[in-house]
C-alpha cells in the first residue's frame, strides 16, 4: 500500500507523508463539512483584492488545517478502537 511504501524513501517529510496516509480518509469525510462552515459562517481570509487570491488564501490558512486536525481527531478516537475491535483474519 501507499503507507507502506513509505519505509522505503528516504526524504525528510517520510514521517509526514505516513501520518497523513492515516489520516486521509478521516480527512476525506470532514473536509465539505469544513468548507460548508467557513462558507456559511464567513470566516474568509480577505488580505487581497482578488477574490482568487483569498479563496486560496481561506483554503491554506483555514480549510486545510481545520480538516487536518478534525481528522487527525476523528482517525485517533473513533478509527483507531473501532479497528482494535475488528476481528484478525491472518494469525501472526
Amino acid at each position: 500500500t501507499y503507507i507502506s511504501a513509505g519505509r522505503f524513501c528516504r526524504f525528510p517529510f517520510r514521517r509526514l507523508l505516513q501520518q497523513f496516509g492515516l489520516i486521509s480518509y478521516p480527512v476525506y469525510l470532514v473536509h465539505i463539512a469544513i468548507i460548508m462552515t467557513v462558507m456559511t459562517n464567513g470566516f474568509f481570509v480577505s488580505l487581497a483584492d482578488s477574490p482568487h487570491l483569498n479563496a486560496l488564501l481561506t483554503t491554506v490558512l483555514i480549510v486545510i488545517p481545520l480538516s487536518a486536525a478534525m481528522g487527525a481527531l476523528l482517525h485517533h478516537f473513533i478509527e483507531k478502537p473501532f479497528l482494535t475491535l475488528r476481528p484478525k483474519y491472518i494469525k501472526t
